[in-house]
């Protein structure tokens, strides 16, 4: 069963904070200690484990925002770059540091996403290498069910199959993958990832800069409270939702 949920307070600010990855204008005193714990129990790739992450979340005019900073002893800020091996480029395997804020969307909601239960989230998915040079954080929408989706994704839990279908929201994505010759030579290891110029539409609602220091990622993300799509919360006029956040060392 999923643990009681953590009332976050979200306070109105006298202007608006700087999506930077720079906190201090946020309060000091107003953070909130969110524990974290592996989705799987006794899961040998999980390299976060049991851990906390400092939270703010407020609201200036029309806008959201959120403050996050969470241990980790080494910014990875690469994703499966291309290096040139011999006679060609092949794709390395390194990931990047990810974090996730998640709020319902319909169903029976449920903070974890490997669960029987049936429901749909909106999801805010910064990464380090993929779209924090963009400034933006991917907005996606995640379908869980028990019941087959075509194309989803399947995980075995419990003695059953839970299906969860990701999508990027509707629009130009904040990023695509590099296009190289693989079988000429310009530098020994190459970007597999552009940041699109001008990414729109819904993919692009959530705005997002992290910045890793003293071994703390910090992250700031912005978003309107009616962003206008029909695949994205509405967080305009309500007096609370249901959400969780999840952190991701290496992509896991």
């Amino acid at each position: 069963d999923s643990p009681p949920p953590q009332v976050i307070p979200v306070v109105a600010l006298p202007s608006a904070p700087t999506i930077d990855g720079e906190l201090t204008e946020w309060d000091a005193g107003a953070w909130q200690t969110v524990p974290i714990t592996p989705a799987l129990k006794d899961d040998k790739k999980n390299r976060v484990g049991e851990s906390t992450v400092a939270l703010q979340m407020a609201t200036f005019g029309d806008t959201i925002y959120s403050a996050v900073r969470w241990a980790d002893p080494k910014p990875d800020t690469s994703y499966k770059p291309w290096r040139w091996a011999d006679t060609s480029y092949r794709r390395g395997k390194e990931a990047d540091d990810m974090f996730a804020l998640r709020f319902e969307m319909g169903g029976d909601y449920d903070s974890c996403m490997l669960t029987h239960k049936e429901y749909e989230i909106d999801v805010w998915l910064w990464s380090a290498g993929r779209s924090n040079d963009s400034g933006y954080a991917e907005d996606m929408h995640h379908r869980i069910s028990s019941k087959m989706i075509e194309n989803a994704a399947e995980y075995k839990y419990e003695g059953a199959t839970v299906y969860i279908k990701k999508q990027r929201d509707a629009g130009v994505p904040i990023y695509h993958n590099a296009r190289i010759n693989k079988r000429k030579f310009s530098q020994e290891k190459l970007d597999s990832i552009i940041s699109e110029p001008s990414p729109a539409g819904s993919v692009a609602d959530v705005h997002a800069k992290g910045v890793w220091r003293d071994g703390f990622w910090q992250l700031e993300m912005s978003r309107s409270l009616d962003s206008g799509h029909s695949d994205d919360a509405m967080l305009k006029g309500i007096a609370e939702i249901r959400g969780a956040i999840a952190v991701f060392d290496r992509d896991d």
